[in-house]
């Protein structure tokens, strides 16, 4: 086995259970606790090709971690609790400094989700990112070219309004193995801020969009920023996570939310 392996599908079941239902006696799962499945799953990938190569042919080192850039989930049929779910994976893009995976979630052989993770890596100790290890790489380069994703350049609409902002509360949970603000935090922190409005509308998310900038640190000062274009059919909603200490964005958020009919 070699580097390869990481473009051939690698996939894990997961049976869904009420504990990770969006709230109690829901039917539909929470996206944050999928998203986890679907993150043990690439984890598990990649520590499988990892126990086949020598510590020189990986392509990064014991010193670095691999930390998501930007992803993009389109939601086809929201998981439920009491489904099994077999999520899959695979590398389809890879340079110097970055690798995009792809995610399908499905259930009974029916595509619930696809996604698109960009991960990059960072230095525990400068806490910046790294090159990739070249030597190896070019093993990943020749991928599958019939698949690619193209990551929006998010930014807000000069027409969307600006309908609420609010102080972000950092809990010792939050916190990851890389010593910040898990990315999947900054997902639930924006979607619990606008589930229920767009849901008493009638809307159903459907697409998701993540541009993460820089890290959020225990001890730091978030505060989440809430833009909507005008409700129709579609609603589109971006949200901000500011990192007040620092005085930069976190991460930018963007959600589709569709009407149902």
């Amino acid at each position: 086995m070699s580097l390869k392996q990481y473009t051939k599908p690698y996939s894990n079941t997961y049976q869904l259970t009420e504990k990770d239902a969006q709230y109690p006696g829901s039917k539909q799962a929470d996206l944050t606790k999928v998203l986890t499945l679907v993150l043990t799953t690439s984890d598990a990938h990649d520590q499988a090709v990892k126990q086949t190569l020598n510590a020189d042919d990986y392509i990064i080192n014991d010193q670095q971690t691999w930390v998501i850039t930007q992803n993009r989930m389109v939601i086809h049929q929201w998981p439920e609790i009491s489904q099994e779910i077999k999520i899959s994976t695979y590398v389809i893009e890879a340079n110097r400094f970055f690798i995009t995976r792809k995610f399908v979630v499905e259930a009974d052989d029916i595509e619930l989700m696809t996604l698109f993770f960009q991960f990059a890596a960072i230095d525990f100790t400068s806490r910046k990112m790294v090159r990739l290890n070249y030597e190896t790489l070019p093993e990943l380069l020749d991928l599958n070219a019939e698949i690619k994703v193209n990551f929006s350049r998010l930014k807000v609409p000069k027409i969307a309004q600006k309908v609420s902002e609010k102080a972000l509360k950092i809990l010792p949970n939050d916190i990851d193995g890389n010593q910040h603000v898990n990315n999947l935090v900054y997902l639930r922190w924006a979607y619990n801020a606008i589930r229920e409005r767009l849901t008493a509308s009638g809307h159903e998310l459907t697409i998701v969009e993540v541009k993460f900038g820089n890290e959020v640190l225990w001890g730091h000062e978030p505060k989440l920023l809430n833009y909507q274009s005008k409700p129709n059919e579609f609603v589109q909603t971006d949200q901000i996570i500011y990192n007040k200490t620092l005085d930069k964005e976190a991460c930018h958020i963007r959600m589709t939310w569709k009407k149902e009919k």
